[in-house]
């Protein structure tokens, strides 16, 4: 389906939903995005979430970029905080990002049209090597020996009621 480009640089839920406060007492749109952030101790949380985050919200694009008008926005993960802590600015796309969104459309069958200047797209510079790698997670869906189950990273806790300590040594 056709999408029209975005008007605003933060169209995911930050700040629709949620906000985050920092260890001292600055508001911001999300956990991840800290560019515009808001001083609690000089303000409310009601004003901060009624104005500051509004004001956020609505801020206006400002130049295009092949996100855009991206028709695979649904596969992908960037967002703007992404970008902000990628780039230093809420705008510019992430390029792993893009190859991230680009591999997915390509596993689940889908031609990604062209969407501006993009490295993984129809002529671009990067798309072969995309394709590549996309046929090397296809080989490996067929071969499920090849694939083992994750390590498991942290002890497993014994919750029982007579246990004492974390379980994870043994000693205690």
């Amino acid at each position: 389906m056709p999408l029209g480009p975005r008007s605003t640089v933060y169209s995911c839920g930050g700040g629709l939903k949620a906000f985050a406060i920092d260890p001292y007492g600055q508001m911001s749109i999300c956990v991840l995005s800290h560019q515009e952030m808001y001083d609690l101790r000089s303000g409310s949380i009601r004003d901060g979430w009624d104005h500051f985050l509004f004001e956020v919200r609505k801020k206006p694009r400002t130049r295009p970029t092949k996100c855009s008008t991206c028709r695979i926005r649904s596969v992908c993960s960037t967002c703007a905080a992404v970008n902000e802590l990628e780039n230093g600015n809420a705008e510019t796309p992430v390029d792993f990002m893009c190859e991230v969104a680009h591999l997915r459309a390509v596993a689940l069958g889908c031609e990604v049209p062209e969407h501006g200047e993009c490295e993984f797209c129809r002529e671009g510079e990067r798309r072969e090597a995309m394709r590549n790698a996309a046929a090397r997670i296809a080989s490996h869906e067929n071969n499920v020996a090849e694939w083992t189950a994750p390590r498991t990273l942290l002890p497993v806790l014994n919750t029982s009621a007579a246990a004492s300590g974390c379980g994870g040594c043994g000693t205690h």
